[in-house]
C-alpha cells in the first residue's frame, strides 16, 4: 500500500471516530491501514527434518525505505525447492543473500536478490527475480532464480503463480516449478495447488498438495514426487505473526518431511 492510500485510508478512519469514538471496527481499520507497511521486520524460522539435524532453517531481518521500497538480508538453510536434490538427501545448503523490492503500483510489485551459497561440493551464487502482478481476477507471479556453481555447472528454477479469491475468506493458488539442479543434472516439475482461508481475526490456514517427476540425463524413465502441506498462521502481541509448518514428500529416496516453527516481527511505523 502506497503512503499515499494510506494516509487517505486513515484519513477516512479518523472521519468515522469523530462521528463514533466507540467505532471498534473503524479503530481496528485505522490501525491496520496505519501499520499496512511497516518501518522494519524481522523473521525466525527453526525446524528439522526427517534426514538432517534440527537448527536454524531460516533468519530474515528487513527495512522499508519510504512506502515503496523494501530492503533485505536473509540467511536460509530451508532445502526448500530450489534445490530438491539436496533437500532429499538432507544436506545443508547455507545460503546468504540481500534482496530488494519496489512496489511499482498498487498492483505491480518487483524484487530482486543476490546470495552465496554453501553446498558440499563448493560454493555457488545465486541470482533471483520476482514480478507480482495484481488488480486481475487474481494475482500472477512470475520469478526465476539462477545459480552459478563453482564447478560449471547450474542450478536454475523458474516458477509461474496463479492466486486467485472466491467467497468471502477463501483463495486458491495454483504453483507450477521447473528445477535444473546438481553436476548430474536432475530435471524437476511440480505443480502444486493450494487453499488458503483467511479467518476475520486475521488466522489464515494453507493447505495443499501436488504432483511432478524427476528426471536425469542417465535415467530414461522418470520418477514421481508427491508433496503435502499445510502452514498455520496466527496474529499474537497486535501485528506479529506465529507460523506453524509442516511438509511431506514422497519422491525417489523416499520420504521426507520438514516440521519449521517461525515468528515474524514488525515494527510499526
Amino acid at each position: 500500500m502506497h503512503s499515499g492510500n494510506v494516509r487517505q485510508a486513515v484519513a477516512s478512519f479518523d472521519s468515522a471516530l469523530a462521528i463514533d469514538a466507540g467505532r471498534h471496527d473503524a479503530d481496528a481499520g485505522r490501525r491496520a491501514a496505519f501499520n499496512a507497511t511497516p518501518r522494519g521486520e524481522a523473521a525466525i524460522w527453526y525446524g528439522s527434518t526427517s534426514n538432517a539435524d534440527s537448527g536454524l532453517r531460516l533468519a530474515e531481518f528487513a527495512w522499508w525505505v519510504g512506502g515503496d521500497t523494501r530492503l533485505s538480508a536473509r540467511y536460509d538453510n530451508s532445502l526448500s525447492l530450489d534445490n530438491p536434490a539436496l533437500a532429499r538427501q538432507g544436506e545443508s545448503a547455507e545460503t546468504y543473500s540481500a534482496g530488494a523490492l519496489y512496489q511499482f503500483t498498487d498492483n505491480i510489485s518487483g524484487n530482486v536478490e543476490i546470495g552465496r551459497r554453501l553446498l558440499p561440493d563448493g560454493d555457488q551464487d545465486l541470482y533471483r527475480g520476482e514480478v507480482v502482478l495484481g488488480g486481475l481476477p487474481g494475482r500472477l507471479t512470475l520469478g526465476a532464480q539462477l545459480g552459478a556453481h563453482e564447478l560449471g555447472y547450474d542450478d536454475n528454477l523458474w516458477y509461474l503463480g496463479v492466486g486467485i479469491p472466491f467467497l468471502d475468506h477463501w483463495q486458491v493458488e495454483s504453483n507450477n516449478y521447473f528445477s535444473t539442479t546438481g553436476i548430474d543434472r536432475d530435471d524437476e516439475w511440480r505443480s502444486v495447488l493450494n487453499v488458503i482461508y483467511t479467518a476475520g481475526a486475521g488466522w489464515e490456514l494453507l493447505a495443499g498438495g501436488g504432483y511432478g517427476e524427476v528426471s536425469t540425463v542417465d535415467t530414461l524413465n522418470p520418477q514421481s514426487v508427491k508433496v503435502a502441506h499445510a502452514m498455520l498462521s496466527v496474529p499474537i502481541f497486535g501485528f506479529h505473526r506465529l507460523n506453524v509448518m509442516f511438509r511431506h514428500e514422497d519422491g525417489p529416496a523416499g520420504d521426507f518431511n520438514v516440521a519449521m516453527l517461525g515468528m515474524t516481527l514488525r515494527l510499526p511505523k
